[in-house]
């Protein structure tokens, strides 16, 4: 009770909320330094937090509050991060009204030969993103598996090292490195970048073996270096659905775009529509995504 009070005492301090308007509060004592960390816990983490994310006023820092092993300098990141996404006068979640280019969508996009939309059947994309770890080899493994599976395309995406994020990324901060246990984002990213003159051979490698192969750029020079490859399709990722210069610049080639819209607003969804529309660009599909991963089957809308 003592430590509740003081705790009570120092966020009316810091003025994030009136003491008087605290609703409860409590303490937990773990008997390990990492409590949580047991075989297969960042699965029931992550359906965890799904469950959580759906209270958009719900905010939650610490060890127990992220459900993973944070130690004290991490926690005082996030709690600063906190305070701003609550407090900071740019961090209002509004959404602008914009009035959107008149270009009506295709309602059937074309493939090479196969055709993507109402009535028409499945076209079964093999995700194998970043799964090759790096490796060229283990990247043709999955092509090989993908066409062993029927698989219509597979994806990979295509970005450069040390661009994929910046440092201004607030959960850059958030990587335990001391002990060994975890990697910063920008570190995993480098580790598994494929180079371009890798990714040549692996979609020549697929054009050989009989299977269209796409992959989602993160920059303009991977747009450009997969527009040298004579791609198809682009896709678009979900946390990129407000890089509106990179849609905007992924429209301009006039190639079909996928675009995801986890985590997105309406109005943001709305944004990224207009953008591809203002390019001209009629071929635009969009996936409903709940970017939990691995995400419960009942929340996937299926």
């Amino acid at each position: 009770e003592l430590l509740i009070e003081k705790i009570s005492d120092q966020v009316e301090i810091v003025g994030l909320i009136k003491k008087n308007k605290l609703c409860d509060a409590s303490t937990n004592k773990e008997s390990f330094v990492y409590p949580l960390l047991y075989t297969g816990y960042q699965q029931e983490r992550a359906k965890t937090q799904s469950s959580i994310s759906k209270y958009q006023q719900l905010y939650s820092i610490g060890t127990g509050g992220d459900y993973n092993y944070a130690d004290s300098q991490i926690l005082f990141h996030k709690a600063f991060d906190t305070v701003a996404i609550i407090c900071g006068k740019d961090s209002s979640y509004t959404e602008t009204i914009r009035k959107i280019p008149p270009v009506e969508l295709n309602q059937t996009v074309l493939i090479n030969d196969k055709k993507i939309g109402r009535g028409e059947k499945a076209y079964i994309i093999a995700e194998a993103g970043l799964n090759h770890n790096g490796s060229l080899k283990l990247a043709k493994e999955l092509v090989d598996a993908a066409k062993k599976t029927n698989c219509d395309a597979v994806k990979f995406q295509a970005f450069k090292k040390n661009s994929r994020i910046s440092s201004k990324v607030k959960a850059v901060k958030y990587a335990e490195t001391i002990t060994g246990l975890e990697e910063t984002l920008d570190e995993m990213f480098n580790r598994l970048a494929m180079s371009f003159d890798d990714q040549k051979e692996l979609f020549d490698y697929a054009h050989k073996v009989g299977i269209e192969i796409f992959s989602t750029p993160f920059d303009f020079d991977s747009v450009d270096f997969l527009e040298n490859l004579d791609v198809n399709i682009y896709k678009i990722a979900s946390f990129d659905l407000v890089n509106l210069p990179l849609i905007k610049y992924v429209a301009k080639t006039g190639k079909p775009i996928i675009l995801s819209t986890g985590m997105s607003t309406l109005g943001q969804i709305e944004e990224a529509v207009g953008t591809v529309k203002e390019e001209g660009n009629k071929n635009l599909i969009l996936l409903h995504c709940n970017s939990s991963y691995p995400a419960a089957p009942h929340e996937m809308n299926l």
